[in-house]
């Protein structure tokens, strides 16, 4: 078996992509993302959007049969699953229901639904899934906005207004402020 593990541990080493850049133009900003703003942002730092898209894809390629199989045999052999489990359909079944995840992303679910597993060693799909969620989630959204910022690659940034048009409310939610503050006028 150790071997086997280390077979396993080379391939995870050799197969596992690397992260993403994680770049603040692609997250939320006080709950919402802007394009625009993600534009400018990319465009200052010299970032480049295609390339990026490129590797987020790549991120995204599905984990290597091989190497989930592998790794699934190795956690079935590791636990001691009861109920008169069958081996052979556990790991297709398991396989089929996990492959869509990128490899370094179901690696570590696999280790954290292992390590909080309430029932012993060997975690469910739906427990690896939810620990892949996350990391899965973000990925997928950080690709649609590298996707869109791709779009507007041909359009110039846009440039950002100097003085930003205040409505009427916010003028009185500024007044509102400036007295409950005590504080003069702004110039």
């Amino acid at each position: 078996m150790g071997n086997e593990l280390q077979t396993v541990e080379r391939t995870g080493e050799l197969m596992t992509l690397t992260k993403p850049p994680h770049v603040s133009a692609l997250h939320d900003f006080m709950g919402r993302w802007e394009p625009e703003a993600a534009k400018r942002e990319m465009v200052r730092h010299g970032f480049d959007v295609p390339a990026m898209l490129a590797q987020h894809r790549q991120a995204m390629t599905a984990s290597p049969t091989d190497w989930l199989q592998k790794r699934l045999r190795l956690l079935w052999k590791s636990s001691n699953p009861g109920g008169g489990l069958d081996a052979a359909a556990w790991l297709h079944e398991t396989g089929r229901l996990l492959q869509d995840i990128p490899q370094d992303i179901l690696g570590e679910a696999i280790d954290d639904a292992v390590k909080n597993s309430p029932k012993g060693y060997m975690p469910g799909v739906g427990e690896i899934r939810q620990q892949a969620n996350a990391a899965l989630t973000a990925r997928k959204t950080q690709l649609l906005r590298l996707e869109i910022l791709s779009r507007m690659a041909d359009k110039p940034a846009p440039k950002p207004e100097l003085e930003p048009e205040l409505s009427e409310a916010d003028h009185k939610e500024i007044e509102h402020l400036r007295k409950k503050f005590g504080l003069g006028e702004m110039k």
